[in-house]
């Protein structure tokens, strides 16, 4: 049988994730593909676009979903500013897509679409309504409901990570606001804090160096109180996070993606207690928190989830 397949492209700063469907989730192929950030959009299409029919290998596309971080105009289906992509900024990326792909290409930003790949295929699965959280440099998130995203009324719903919770002692937000979410609970929130803390002079194992998330959060496991404190206080921040979600939203499942939800056995426990204590308490005891499944395809998986679905998979 030759089922026509999906594409799903999942565009980031150092590679595109490429990945290859049929209507039912089953992974034909899936591909990175290294990029720069610098390169001009016309350099990286051509190359995905290459991978695509070369991993196609003979079998009719259907047609393709893009993912991209930044501020996009959904409807027009360019990038108006993506920090993570300086050379995509005004860029008619679905167009470009589009034309050399030869099929119909839907466009959204990359945390709904890692929302989408994972009520599908990941943890998400069987939800009726979910929310995701993508955890990393900055803080993104999505929403599903009744195995839709949920957009809102201008395509900007979903954005946790710029919800004030902190207004007047939070740090300042790349945004412009003060105490975003992202600002107290994101990779780069944990990054400045042990670094402000070890230039104050405290003592850690992680002194004399400038260390990465990951290696604060090995330090948290090893016991070193510095940044088991950090990591701390990023959890309840995300507890505080999760609550506004619960109260508001009242989800079924909250689910937990990005290279920080690899963190979560130690941003748990504070997360946990934040959420009991700023959320309802039926809305925070129903609330089904899990770490995503489908790893760094999740973006990619969904973006094809759109096209399965038509009209972005949105409402």
């Amino acid at each position: 049988m030759n089922e026509l397949l999906h594409a799903g492209i999942d565009l980031g700063g150092t590679n595109v994730k490429i990945v290859l469907v049929t209507a039912d989730g089953i992974v034909h192929a899936r591909e990175i593909v290294p990029t720069r950030a610098s390169d001009p959009p016309h350099t990286t299409v051509e190359r995905v676009a290459s991978a695509i029919r070369r991993l196609t290998g003979g079998r009719r596309l259907a047609g393709a979903g893009l993912g991209c971080a930044g501020a996009l105009d959904l409807e027009a289906g360019v990038v108006v500013e993506s920090p993570n992509l300086p050379a995509w900024n005004g860029a008619p990326a679905r167009r470009l897509f589009a034309e050399l792909l030869g099929v119909p290409v839907e466009f959204d930003n990359d945390a709904n679409c890692a929302a989408l790949g994972e009520h599908w295929l990941g943890a998400g699965r069987g939800a009726s309504s979910l929310v995701a959280l993508t955890l990393g440099t900055g803080i993104g998130g999505g929403i599903v409901l009744g195995g839709r995203v949920w957009r809102g009324a201008t395509g900007t719903a979903g954005e946790i990570g710029h919800v004030t919770i902190a207004p007047d002692t939070g740090p300042i937000c790349g945004c412009g606001s003060r105490g975003c979410v992202e600002t107290l609970a994101s990779a780069t929130a944990i990054v400045r804090e042990v670094a402000r803390r070890l230039a104050a002079g405290e003592r850690s194992m992680l002194a004399g160096r400038e260390p990465t998330a990951r290696e604060a959060a090995e330090a948290a496991r090893a016991g070193d109180a510095l940044a088991r404190s950090v990591f701390d206080e990023a959890g309840r921040h995300l507890g505080i996070a999760l609550a506004l979600l619960a109260n508001l939203l009242n989800p079924e499942r909250a689910v937990l993606c990005g290279g920080l939800a690899g963190a979560w056995d130690i941003l748990e426990a504070a997360a946990r207690a934040a959420l009991r204590r700023h959320a309802f308490a039926r809305p925070a005891g129903t609330l089904d928190i899990r770490t995503g499944e489908l790893g760094e395809f999740s973006g990619a998986l969904g973006a094809a989830r759109m096209t399965v679905l038509g009209g972005s998979g949105t409402t």
